[in-house]
């Protein structure tokens, strides 16, 4: 028993549905490797991908209906599919294949993408984190060591201080570090102006504490080339690498 015209037209349209939904979703997570989100942007993506995607359901949904009357898809199966697809295949292929951050899915659900995409791409570069003093009265900028204050170890021979100036280096638009990013920063800023002078009771008070985060190829000279990782001075890093996170001027009770 061939479908009348009216039941052609209903799934015809079923099936666009379908595929609106599919798009906005694939529209959604293609915007998900910024940390911050524009609506405006959000709201052009879903609805161009809605409506390409929609397009294309409605335009082949006659022919697909027709090769599979005689053993139609369930509506379970067919929703069952689209979620798949949606919620897992599609974000882990793009958390793969173009590292996308997908900061606006829970962080829970967000990691199993990734664990599902370990080691998919080589490291081409490494990176270093470095601060630096400007004591009071000198115009001269100082780099500040880890010892005596980040002594501890997290992995690879890296400190607590490259976790978190790795983790605190998002900038917005205008290339200043925003929010927790720049309160974490702020923090330790403060740290170190109160560590030098215990330990160095000598020296002026520091006056300004600025971070920096320098990017080396793999294999070069600053990396594991030379030994196990270890962290070159800023002096004998070319100044164009430098890529200066944050000033932070340190304010001192009279």
């Amino acid at each position: 028993m061939q479908p009348t015209s009216k039941t052609v037209a209903k799934q015809q349209w079923f099936d666009t549905m379908i595929g609106l939904l599919l798009g906005g979703a694939l529209g959604w997570l293609l915007q998900q490797g910024t940390s911050r989100l524009s609506l405006n942007e959000l709201v052009i993506w879903c609805g161009v991908f809605a409506l390409v995607v929609g397009v294309v359901f409605y335009m082949v949904s006659p022919y697909i209906r027709q090769k599979t009357n005689e053993r139609q898809v369930s509506l379970y199966g067919m929703v069952m599919s689209i979620v798949f697809l949606v919620v897992f295949i599609v974000p882990m292929s793009l958390t793969g294949a173009v590292q996308a951050k997908l900061y606006h899915i829970p962080a829970p659900i967000r990691n199993q993408y990734r664990i599902s995409c370990l080691f998919t791409h080589a490291s081409s570069t490494w990176d270093t984190a470095h601060y630096e003093v400007r004591l009071a009265g000198q115009l001269r900028w100082k780099e500040g060591p880890l010892e005596g204050y980040f002594d501890l170890d997290i992995f690879g021979y890296r400190s607590r201080f490259n976790r978190i100036v790795g983790a605190s280096r998002y900038k917005n638009k205008q290339g200043q570090v925003y929010g927790k990013n720049k309160i974490r920063l702020e923090e330790m800023a403060h740290f170190i102006a109160d560590r030098w002078a215990t330990l160095n009771p000598d020296d002026p008070l520091v006056q300004e504490v600025r971070f920096k985060r320098v990017r080396h190829k793999t294999g070069g000279e600053h990396c594991m080339k030379r030994e196990r990782w270890s962290r070159p001075a800023l002096a004998d890093i070319p100044t164009k690498q430098h890529d200066l996170l944050h000033t932070v001027r340190i304010k001192h009770d009279d």
